[in-house]
């Protein structure tokens, strides 16, 4: 019988019948292991760092917890960029698709566009427009 690790980047599946044994934070990818030597890799390499750490084990064990933490963070940040670039990139979209219809509601959008309130619903000419 083979045993093989299979290396997951972030945002993969896991294939069938494979489970995580560890995750490589640096790297940004998970270990996986078929699902009954995924406990024993992931036990052996816990054990094994744990007899090499020694006495530093809560400091790393602190540590690891941080920067699991700090990549939650800084995850979020992107996807909450990334959400915020694709609402102005359909906002301007809209705004050169209207503007090409009707220049009096392409004026309108812009005005509303520059409106310091946030979100605010108008109903202007054909449809409901967000600026």
């Amino acid at each position: 019988m083979i045993v093989t690790a299979r290396r997951i980047r972030e945002g993969y599946k896991l294939p069938f019948f494979y489970g995580i044994a560890y995750e490589e934070v640096g790297m940004r990818m998970t270990i996986a292991y078929p699902i009954p030597f995924n406990f024993l890799v992931g036990w052996f390499r816990q054990a094994f760092y744990r007899l090499l750490t020694g006495p530093r084990l809560k400091y790393l064990m602190k540590l690891e917890q941080e920067v699991e933490v700090r990549l939650e963070q800084e995850r979020s940040s992107g996807f909450r960029l990334g959400y915020k670039d694709g609402e102005n990139r359909a906002w301007a979209q809209t705004k050169r698709l209207v503007a090409l219809l009707s220049p009096e509601v392409a004026e309108q959008l812009n005005q509303m566009a520059r409106e310091p309130e946030g979100l605010v619903h108008t109903k202007v000419g054909h449809g409901d427009f967000r600026s």
